[in-house]
């Protein structure tokens, strides 16, 4: 989620990276079995079953095809996890493969560009906006609503019939700066990894 901002914040014992993909299939098969459930599926196409089937494994062709996408979902949050750090992929490669790291760690590797916290993310954000470093500003919270475990299943299942999901879902910290009452933001954003809102920052009075 990060990888769009231009820096990227993190503590030192920030759990960072997690460049990969988590994906699989479920085969209740053995517990349809236990309850005395039986489950009968009528479909047309090689792959129609591809994911509905949860009463038996993968057969063969299903399997290949299967581990063909997640590799193509794996290679393509790499790639551009690489193009956002301007690294080369082989570079990008050695730290990814849903390897995690520290925040200290993460520094060192080129993933993140500062230490620090919130203070650090608004430091940043003013630099970059020709903003005085002491100027007062004013930070604006902006949660993320809340959601059922319903909903976030559904959520899950929704991206898994797409046959792969990638496991970076996590909350960040944005900071975004914009003079007065304009409309236009600036593009620079610093992501402060682990924590779960939005920041918006903006000089003058809070509205």
């Amino acid at each position: 989620m990060s990888m769009a901002a231009q820096a990227i914040v993190a503590q030192p014992l920030t759990i960072t990276g997690s460049i990969g993909v988590v994906t699989g299939k479920l085969n209740l098969s053995e517990l349809y079995e236990r309850v005395g459930y039986n489950k009968t599926l009528l479909s047309r196409g090689k792959f129609a079953e591809f994911l509905a089937a949860d009463n038996r494994p993968f057969n063969d062709d299903e399997e290949a095809l299967f581990a063909e996408s997640a590799q193509f979902a794996y290679k393509s949050f790499r790639d551009k996890a690489a193009a956002s750090r301007n690294m080369p992929i082989k570079e990008m490669q050695a730290v990814a493969q849903g390897r995690v790291w520290t925040g200290q760690r993460a520094l060192q590797r080129k993933l993140v560009d500062v230490l620090g916290g919130l203070h650090e993310a608004v430091a940043l954000v003013k630099q970059a906006a020709g903003i005085d470093q002491d100027e007062k500003v004013t930070v604006m919270e902006v949660t993320r609503s809340r959601t059922s475990p319903l909903a976030l299943i559904g959520e899950l299942w929704a991206q898994y019939s797409c046959w792969a999901y990638s496991s970076t879902i996590s909350p960040f910290l944005a900071v975004w700066w914009h003079c007065g009452d304009s409309a236009s933001y600036s593009p620079f954003q610093a992501v402060l990894s682990s924590v779960g809102c939005w920041l918006h920052l903006h000089t003058g009075q809070s509205d």
